[in-house]
């Protein structure tokens, strides 16, 4: 079953879902460009793996997970300029502390502007361009296991990121005891060292992001335009930070340039060419590359046809049911999507997103 609605109000979790009182639940993302989806196949592995090591307990196959998450992005209509982010929590049910009683997993989807539109932190040009200023960041480091699961704890992540934007940065950048740089908050961060080797950070204790891991597929390249001597994964100090050429930030599919860190300058001051090259063979990577998934837009299409004669009454339930202002101040949901229920849910959760197959779908852009 799949059904249209048309306001994000109806786009709700349940209190009683461990994703939400226990953080017991693992997200991941993927990035949308010419109507075609990037990197979902690479992020729905680390999404699997993150719920295996999450313990969470659920029926879904990669291959079921794909084509709800490629359905909900065709709700939106929109080819550009979105983002999409999916969760998997370990049920609803009650308040304990273990999912045992739970009713079993539940999977969200849910497709919004890609950081150009939404509120998040800027990757558009003008960020780009200029470069990024960043802070180091004195929150304490994710323990082993919970680093390297992409889970929704993202607390110490915030602080970090707080940190941060208090002294006029952005993302924070997070080191060791003895002083090696692990990540920053939602990025890995790599340097091309004074020798012009590209390094970052190995991935231990901190999440192995899909960005930087694809950023070093393609850096041999770099090496055959001579832009860089080399390429590795290794302890990187904080005290190269004012020896580098370039410090860059790598997540969300994007690289961005970091040009000053505690207030002294990176280099020149001013994005440098390997991450202009780097950044490029991103964007190209995202337009023609193995790692492309067709929206199925079309059958999207012919799916709602039938469902708009009921356009009226589907209306008039939203307004009924949301008392509420159909826009989400400062964040445009496009689309979203809600599994794991039974349709018998409805009423104790007074949300269609309830209904097994449900797709919520407005477009705000």
């Amino acid at each position: 079953m799949c059904t249209a609605v048309t306001d994000p109000a109806f786009f709700v979790v349940p209190l009683d879902d461990h994703l939400v009182h226990r953080g017991h639940a693992v997200f991941d993302t993927c990035n949308v460009k010419n109507g075609r989806a990037y990197g979902l196949s690479f992020h729905l592995e680390r999404f699997l793996r993150s719920a295996e090591l999450a313990r969470i307990r659920h029926p879904y196959k990669k291959e079921e997970l794909r084509a709800i998450i490629l359905r909900t992005i065709a709700a939106t209509g929109m080819r550009d300029n979105i983002f999409v982010r999916y969760w998997m929590g370990a049920g609803r049910g009650d308040f304990t502390v273990t999912p045992k009683n739970s009713t079993g997993a539940t999977f969200y989807v849910c497709v919004h502007g890609d950081g150009r539109n939404s509120g998040t932190v800027s990757t558009g040009p003008s960020t780009q361009e200029r470069g990024r200023r960043e802070f180091m960041s004195d929150a304490p480091l994710k323990p082993p296991l919970l680093a390297g699961i992409k889970s929704t704890n993202y607390l110490l992540n915030a602080l970090c990121a707080m940190d941060s934007e208090g002294a006029g940065g952005a993302l924070g950048i997070q080191a060791d005891a003895d002083g090696r740089v692990m990540e920053s908050s939602i990025a890995n961060i790599a340097i091309v060292d004074q020798c012009g080797v590209l390094r970052t950070p190995k991935f231990e204790g901190i999440l192995a992001g899909t960005t930087v891991k694809r950023a070093f597929v393609l850096a041999p390249r770099l090496l055959e335009a001579g832009l860089l001597e080399g390429f590795e994964l290794g302890d990187v100090l904080v005290e190269e930070f004012s020896t580098a050429q370039e410090v860059m930030s790598f997540g969300g599919g994007h690289c961005v340039p970091v040009v000053e860190i505690n207030g002294e300058k990176i280099g020149s001051g001013t994005p440098g060419p390997v991450w202009q090259a780097l950044n490029r063979l991103l964007e190209e990577d995202m337009e023609d590359s193995e790692y492309l998934d067709q929206v199925p837009y079309k059958e999207m299409e012919a799916q709602r046809r039938p469902m708009q004669r009921d356009a009226g009454s589907q209306r008039a339930l939203a307004a009924g049911a949301s008392g509420s202002s159909s826009s989400m101040r400062g964040f445009d949901v496009l689309a979203g999507a809600a599994y794991g229920y039974s349709a018998s849910t409805l009423l104790s959760v007074t949300t269609v997103a309830a209904l097994t197959g449900v797709i919520l779908a407005r477009v705000l852009m």
